[in-house]
């Protein structure tokens, strides 16, 4: 019973967000950042190497532009172009996965002024 006990106790802390192996250390936008003018750039960057997949960005319409998709390769930074935005509200979604396999998906959110 101890040994069952002690295997799910690991499973748990092994499986929280604490222990993910996809962690997004910083942003540009920042999540819930306001803007006078229109950012020119997404910038990503990783506590451990990822293949990019996608960066997205939605309007307040649900209207998308896709900003990057990866080419394979691993790396801790990634960053985009973006074209003038008018003034709203805005999500980037993006997706990477790890050397391991495990895939992340998540957003963030932004708006102009």
């Amino acid at each position: 019973m101890k040994n069952i006990l002690l295997a799910l106790v690991i499973n748990i802390f092994m499986t929280s967000p604490l222990w993910a192996n996809v962690s997004l250390e910083q942003s540009f936008p920042k999540n819930g950042a306001m803007f006078m003018q229109s950012p020119d750039k997404v910038q990503l960057k990783f506590a451990k190497m990822v293949n990019l997949k996608s960066i997205r960005l939605f309007d307040a319409a649900g209207n998308v532009s896709v900003l990057a998709v990866g080419d394979g390769r691993h790396n801790t930074f990634f960053s985009a172009p973006m074209m003038p935005l008018n003034k709203g509200n805005y999500r980037v979604a993006w997706s990477v996965e790890s050397h391991d396999g495990e895939v992340k998906i998540d957003t963030f959110d932004f708006m102009v002024h």
